[in-house]
């Protein structure tokens, strides 16, 4: 499981990248109809103390941040379903229900892939009405190909993508499609177009299975690994992930609404925040630094602290997790974004 790594001089995207990337998904017009729907499975078998609690009481950072990116580039209609607190929930029912879902987002670990598989299987029983479905987290980075073939009585039920990076990878991906679409066009067929055409290549960070591939000899291409934001200030500002949550319910399909942000507060009471990103040990049993490219990135102190401050006026919080990979990894940086952190106020 441990990733190649880029030229060193060849690591990062160039400075500005993400904003640009931005403001063109912001400026273009097709996909803005587009409804991207983010699922986060949860695997019940899998609760273990001291985690059975705390799991039911915290929105992944990953799937908030995705979310906030999504939203932060025109795609107001993005929803995000939490497994653990919608155990029912099948997109075939939803889109049965009348509810339109153009892009299917799994987001897994590979402990809950089994979660993520069946909901990948259900979305197949669609047909030609099903959405296009990718495929993210740690599960598609580490082990992208066990994201395709994943049901024997479905033949290709798999799918269509696996985003091997970190949410530039996915809004390249998306400018590519939204280059290449139409005025209500389905992504769906604007990706096979797109795949076809080879284009997918331009985008590091992906794993898809080619048109030509022969269904008896199936192969994939891996378009390499990704390009890295150096800056992550960059990134959208949190608030945004929590306004388009799911209600918790036992239903199968979706609701006609999102959370409030005080139904957010009342369900949850940790923020999960991306603070620093990168570690300067080398475990054997850890991929974590070469999927980082051995850097280290972190937020500014001042940026950390309007986060805490945000999520705290906004929505109530007193409690943050830090989802770093090893915080304490520089001694000058930590000082910073504590003593930040001491000198901010809320309210």
């Amino acid at each position: 499981m441990e990733l190649p790594r880029r030229d060193p001089g060849d690591v990062y995207v160039p400075e500005g990248a993400y904003g640009r990337l931005v403001q063109e998904l912001q400026t273009a017009e097709p996909q803005h109809a587009w409804s991207p729907l983010i699922v986060y499975p949860f695997d019940f078998r899998t609760r273990v103390m001291p985690f059975r609690w705390l799991d039911h009481r915290v929105v992944p950072c990953g799937v908030r941040s995705l979310a906030s990116s999504l939203l932060e580039c025109g795609f107001h209609k993005t929803r995000t379903v939490l497994q653990q607190w919608t155990p029912n929930f099948l997109s075939s029912a939803a889109v049965q229900a009348g509810y339109k879902i153009d892009i299917l987002l799994v987001s897994s670990m590979g402990l809950h892939a089994e979660e993520a598989y069946r909901l990948v299987k259900d979305a197949h029983t669609l047909g030609d009405d099903r959405p296009l479905i990718l495929m993210g987290g740690p599960k598609a980075i580490y082990e992208p190909e066990d994201c395709f073939n994943i049901s024997e009585e479905l033949v290709g039920a798999g799918v269509d993508v696996a985003v091997t990076g970190e949410s530039f990878v996915l809004l390249e991906f998306l400018r590519l499609l939204s280059q290449h679409a139409a005025t209500g066009e389905h992504p769906r067929d604007v990706f096979e177009r797109v795949r076809a055409a080879g284009l997918l290549n331009d985008v590091p960070g992906l794993v898809y299975r080619p048109t030509e591939a022969d269904p008896e000899k199936p192969f994939l291409i891996n378009t390499g690994v990704q390009r890295l934001v150096q800056d992550l200030d960059e990134l959208p500002m949190p608030l945004s992930g929590y306004m388009c949550l799911e209600p918790p319910h036992r239903k199968k399909s979706l609701s006609n609404r999102v959370m409030t942000l005080k139904e957010v507060r009342k369900k949850t009471m940790i923020a999960a925040m991306e603070v620093t990103h990168g570690c300067r040990f080398n475990c054997d049993f850890c991929p974590i630094p070469a999927y980082q490219q051995k850097t280290w990135r972190h937020k500014s102190p001042e940026r950390v602290a309007a986060e805490m401050k945000q999520l705290g006026e906004a929505i109530g919080y007193r409690y943050f997790f830090g989802t770093d990979d090893n915080f304490f990894n520089n001694r000058e940086s930590v000082q910073t974004i504590l003593s930040a952190m001491a000198n901010g106020n809320v309210n």
